[in-house]
């Protein structure tokens, strides 16, 4: 892969300081000062004022400056900005970091001069981090553009916070705690350089294992969510948002109010995207501690050991609280670790060690036998204060084990006096210690949640069920009357006619009845709800007359697929509703998973219906019927473009084709989907040796767990992969593929192809690589590219009448490069 574009701005061999200043207590001469003393690459300063400052010569404009230079930080006053933003432009400075504060009636607002200077940046091809950023900091590379006084060890963790002083207090807790950072960025107002371009340079940054994020305002959901997927998928991510930041919801139609909060909607967008969440500063400098180590577990199964009971049981009640399931050490194990000493006392996961004279010995050789048990995924230690230990002895005893450990352990030792030299000794040794049992199980949960996010990504979806596809166009047709009708809630005509152009069973007759029902208890309510940061979202919980007085709605966004539908059925708010209660018939959970599928499809396919409500929605053990309804509609811009309004691309059904091969065969072509995973498997498990070869340049046998989801768990907004389909018994059968992912500068991409042994030669992949083109050209990029062997010839020939270019790569003598580039 090349080079990140973003890496000149982070990670600057040259910099140049406009407006540096030796000016006691300002912005300006602190962070001239910190450059001076710590910058290792080319530093130049600039202020007009000036002749030197700090023994370096001082430049009247960076255009007395002859050399090139990758990053300029503006601390000059607000009214120059402008002007020496073109100034680095025509020096050919591509990259400006502008630390000058820009005033703002209330966070995250765009004033006329923050959005004048983006649109001079954009105009002139300069990237602006700001304004109002304070912190770039990269301890490895000796950067540190800010004003701190702290001392920043470098690490694995990367700190992303618009909050200056959030920022600063994490930094400041960081220097006590000795955690290291591989990335501080105090990003500002965001308005180019925003925080998805920030995740996805720390997403492929080998200095950075983990991220957390404070977030104050989301600009822009859908280019958030995708880079948040990204790096969730590869590294843990932890977000913490202010919920008085939001406003809560009211019913379009009756105006009852805080039903739904939007807080709420912004926990499942986090949560979907496969990061975590944390609600309290506490809470975000326990994960920054645990993810600061860079340990990882592969479970859930935790091993405790303590000198009491009383911090176990807090411990453990904790974990329950957080939905994981506590461990019980087995009969083998508890025999092996009664060898160490006598009078240990076992409890559920926990070894009970009395005060003792040995007490650091025998501590250290239970938390080695824990760690070398297959039984356990992770080890916490307990140690409460007593007269008659000494926590520092016991700290540095069990360090000499844990420093080889390669499963995560957690410290904790209680109290404040004697306990804080034990603490001083783990921080020494580099061992994570918290304060209390409760946040030790805190951040073990950051790993446990990371884990088992990691593992839904290998999960292989439940296999698709054909669906009668939705009448868009005739739904579409109908709401536009309305609008021009100027009504905004549909009749009940209407919404019937909706609901069943989607395949949703309704009976409104029934709406008065429903009440009296036994099925009454079986009544729920299912929404779209319209988040004015992540459009529509879809809502399941409790229906019929009680519904607006109760807040145990579970919530997710669009699309929904099977899987997605049974995770919103299995939310803890939800199942009570779907327990057997009396003698009320068994309800039909299928069923209820098609009409969220419908739902879902509503919102997806028609940006002009703002909010929906099915109330009651009545279950039984055979149907699903909507016995009472509303639809609120709104205008939609004419250039609206599809599927914009969703935070998360669907499934890009539009671009199915069905084509001819040689011998009449026919094909349809669309894109790969999750649910493809087992037509993906056998495609490439079918193919030759040489195929294989061809297609990854080293030896594949099969697919791992990681590749087989990376194939077909698509972001559409990144990357898309067409496949050619036949239809064989039933069953989809993939004869080839063709794919590209969006490169960082999201200008460029890069291709692969590949087609069955047993159809090369019939024109499947000149249709493939037609199709690919098309939806390139279609997303605005202006560059393929793709490397191929030069054995492959058939792809020589292939990409020769496609009118590819052709380059020897420099990296590799036995690969070609072949690029097709577009003007605007």
């Amino acid at each position: 892969m090349s080079e990140h574009y973003l890496k000149a701005l982070f990670d600057p061999a040259s910099l140049v300081v406009i407006g540096a200043s030796e000016t006691v207590n300002t912005q300006a001469a602190a962070i001239t000062a910190k450059l001076q003393e710590q910058f290792t690459g080319k530093l130049y300063f600039v202020n007009p004022k000036h002749k030197s400052i700090l023994e370096r010569t001082c430049h009247k404009s960076v255009e007395a400056i002859e050399d090139s230079i990758d990053l300029a930080v503006i601390v000059s006053p607000i009214k120059s900005v402008e002007k020496v933003t073109k100034q680095c432009a025509a020096q050919g400075i591509r990259n400006v970091l502008v630390m000058t504060h820009f005033p703002s009636r209330y966070r995250g607002e765009i004033t006329k001069a923050i959005a004048s200077l983006d649109s001079v940046a954009k105009e002139l091809g300069v990237r602006l981090l700001g304004p109002n950023a304070s912190a770039l900091i990269r301890p490895s590379t000796k950067l540190n553009v800010s004003t701190t006084v702290n001392s920043i060890l470098p690490g694995k963790l990367a700190l992303v916070s618009r909050s200056s002083s959030i920022c600063n207090s994490i930094i400041d807790w960081a220097e006590t705690e000795e955690v290291g950072f591989s990335s501080i960025i105090s990003h500002g107002a965001g308005v180019d350089v925003d925080l998805a371009d920030i995740l996805d340079f720390l997403s492929s940054d080998y200095r950075t294992n983990s991220i957390i994020l404070y977030i104050n305002h989301i600009h822009n959901s859908r280019r958030f969510m995708s880079a948040l997927r990204a790096a969730a998928k590869i590294k843990p991510v932890i977000v913490l948002k202010s919920a008085h930041e939001n406003g809560s919801y009211s019913d379009a139609f009756t105006k009852i109010p805080n039903v739904h909060v939007m807080h709420d909607i912004f926990l499942a967008a986090v949560l979907r995207a496969g990061a975590d969440h944390v609600s309290s500063l506490s809470n975000l400098f326990a994960a920054a501690k645990i993810l600061g180590s860079s340990q990882k577990t592969k479970g859930e199964r935790l091993g405790i050991i303590s000198n009491g009971y009383g911090p176990v049981m807090l411990a453990n009640d904790r974990l329950r609280d957080l939905g994981i399931q506590t461990t019980t050490l087995s009969p083998e194990l508890v025999k092996d670790l009664k060898n160490t000493a006598d009078n240990l006392l076992f409890f559920e996961n926990a070894i009970m060690i009395s005060n003792r004279k040995d007490i650091a010995e025998v501590y250290a050789e239970n938390v080695k036998r824990l760690l070398a048990s297959k039984e356990i995924d992770a080890v916490a230690i307990f140690l409460a204060p007593s007269a008659m230990i000494d926590a520092e002895a016991i700290a540095f005893e069990v360090a000499k084990v844990v420093k080889r450990a390669q499963k995560p352990v957690l410290a904790v030792w209680l109290g404040s006096n004697n306990a804080g030299k034990g603490r001083k000794a783990l921080i020494q040794e580099k061992i994570s210690n918290y304060r209390t049992p409760e946040s030790a199980m805190e951040a073990f949960r950051f790993l446990c949640h990371h884990f088992a996010n990691r593992q839904r990504l290998l999960q292989v979806p439940f296999a698709l069920k054909k669906m009668q596809p939705p009448k868009v166009t005739d739904s579409r047709a109908l709401i536009q009357q309305s609008l021009k009708n100027k009504t905004y809630v549909l009749s009940m005509v209407d919404t019937q006619a909706l609901l069943e152009a989607f395949h949703i069973k309704c009976d409104f007759t029934k709406h008065s009845e429903a009440s009296a029902s036994p099925l009454s208890d079986r009544s729920l309510k299912v929404s779209i709800l319209n988040d004015p940061i992540f459009g529509p979202v879809i809502s399941l919980g409790f229906g019929g007359a009680m519904s607006s007085a109760l807040k145990n709605s579970a919530i997710q966004l669009p699309p929904l697929n099977r899987r997605l539908s049974e995770g919103l059925i299995n939310d803890a708010q939800v199942t009570t509703i779907l327990n057997t209660i009396h003698d009320v018939t068994k309800v039909n959970r299928e069923k209820l998973r098609g009409v969220l599928i419908r739902v879902s499809e509503i919102a997806t396919n028609l940006p002009e219906v703002f909010e929906l409500t099915l109330n009651p929605l009545m279950l039984g053990e055979h149907e699903a019927v909507v016995c009472g309804a509303q639809v609120v509609v709104q205008k939609v811009n004419k250039d609206h473009k599809l599927f914009s309004h969703l935070a998360i691309h669907p499934y890009p059904s539009d671009w199915h084709r069905h084509i001819v091969i040689q011998d009449n065969q026919k094909v349809e072509v669309r894109p790969i989907r999750a649910e493809d995973a087992k037509a993906e498997m056998k495609f490439i498990d079918n193919m030759s040796k040489e195929s294989k070869y061809f297609r990854f340049m080293y030896v594949v046998n099969t697919l791992t767990p990681e590749m087989l989801s990376n194939f077909t768990k698509m972001d559409y907004d990144r990357e898309m992969a067409f496949g050619a389909f036949m239809q064989k018994e039933g069953e989809d059968i993939l004869l080839g593929e063709s794919r590209y992912a969006i490169n960082p500068d999201k200008q460029s991409c890069e291709f692969s192809i590949v087609v069955d042994d047993n159809y090369q030669g019939m024109g499947l992949a000149r249709q493939l690589m037609l199709i690919l083109i098309e939806h390139i050209k279609d997303h605005d990029l202006k560059v393929i590219e793709g490397t191929v062997l030069k054995k492959n010839t058939a792809m020589d020939k292939l990409m020769k009448s496609l009118g590819f270019s052709k380059r020897a790569s420099q990296e590799d003598y036995d690969i070609n490069i072949y690029t097709l580039k577009y003007d605007d």
